[in-house]
């Protein structure tokens, strides 16, 4: 009997100890944070809403001269980075040839020219009794001096272009060849001159975003060049084609004013992003972008409470940036939100600050 007593306490105490460790299992599994969260006070700043787009600088003021004949270079009369006026002549081929091709051109039209003016004279008053051997005659002296008319316009257009001059004022930014002597055969020289008061940043703007933008819209460009530098430019143009990016996306070219080219340090072809400026809010409620989740046409962020549990709430946000977005209504600057909420978080589970 008194064993059995004995076995029936020792069965409860175990019972009970049971209990207990279940009941701090319990205790301690619902304590122990389930998530390992970033998270970003709820402040007070000034936030723009802009588009991004990257391009490079081009000029509006440029011209790429090219010898249109065969020929050697007699002559450079300019050097890269030096300043070029309208009119001025930077190269010049070797006219020696194409001197005599023009003589020889000219010669050959004066000699066809008489041949048709002597046999025109012959039949002078034959208009309607021209024989069929007159007229053949006549056609072929006629298609001669035609033929030699084009040769030598070709030779007076080959000795002209025999020298490269400069359409407009500006920098010289490209020489080949730079040394006289060299062969070279037409469209294979290039002589590049540029205005770099003209230049411009081209930017390529997704097609889905270009009705956003408008003519003398404020832009903030930095270009890889100068990271640290901001120039403050205006949307001169947005082109009425589309073109396809390296990605295969539909985009269209936009053309933004920069300022000035001080100490001439903006180069054409250099790189960078331009930034579109749509709207600009002062003193406003901001959180992270990446706070702010979707679902269906409402938007909810996660704040953290003193008891470090997550709690969901919903928001109306207005002006948003890469980075931040203005909140309008459920939440005040004392309050923290989670940065990158997990997609299985639930309202009251226990978290962890990182």
């Amino acid at each position: 009997m008194a064993k059995t007593k004995w076995l029936t306490r020792r069965r409860i105490v175990i019972i009970l100890i049971l209990a207990v460790l279940i009941f701090g299992w319990k205790t301690y599994r619902s304590q122990r944070p389930k998530f390992s969260v970033e998270t970003a006070k709820v402040t007070r700043s000034s936030i723009t809403e802009s588009l991004s787009a990257s391009g490079k600088i081009d000029a509006t003021e440029k011209a790429n001269l090219t010898f249109q004949t065969t020929g050697k270079i007699s002559w450079i009369g300019a050097k890269e980075g030096n300043q070029i006026t309208k009119g001025q002549a930077i190269a010049k081929l070797d006219t020696i040839k194409l001197n005599s091709d023009y003589q020889r051109a000219l010669s050959d039209l004066r000699s066809t020219q008489a041949t048709v003016d002597r046999i025109h004279d012959d039949l002078k008053n034959h208009d309607s009794d021209e024989t069929f051997l007159q007229k053949e005659t006549r056609t072929e002296a006629e298609s001669a001096n035609d033929k030699a008319y084009e040769a030598f316009i070709k030779a007076q257009k080959d000795l002209k272009d025999s020298t490269l001059v400069s359409p407009l004022t500006g920098i010289i930014a490209k020489i080949d060849p730079d040394q006289i002597g060299v062969n070279v055969s037409a469209f294979s020289s290039s002589y590049l001159i540029i205005n770099p008061e003209s230049f411009v940043f081209e930017a390529e703007v997704n097609e889905v975003d270009i009705a956003k933008l408008t003519i003398g819209q404020k832009v903030l460009i930095t270009l890889d060049a100068f990271p640290d530098e901001e120039l403050e430019g205006i949307t001169l143009s947005i082109s009425y084609s589309s073109i396809l990016t390296s990605t295969g996306a539909t985009a269209y070219k936009v053309k933004v004013k920069l300022p000035g080219n001080k100490n001439q340090l903006l180069r054409l072809g250099m790189n960078g992003d331009a930034e579109f400026i749509f709207k600009t809010v002062n003193d406003v409620l901001t959180v992270p972008s990446t706070s702010v989740v979707e679902t269906g046409d409402k938007k909810f962020v996660w704040i953290v409470n003193t008891s470090e549990k997550a709690h969901k709430k919903e928001i109306t946000t207005g002006v948003s940036s890469i980075d931040l977005i203005e909140v309008k209504s459920n939440l005040t600057d004392t309050e923290t939100v989670i940065t990158r909420p997990p997609t299985d978080i639930k309202d009251g589970d226990k978290i962890k600050i990182l």
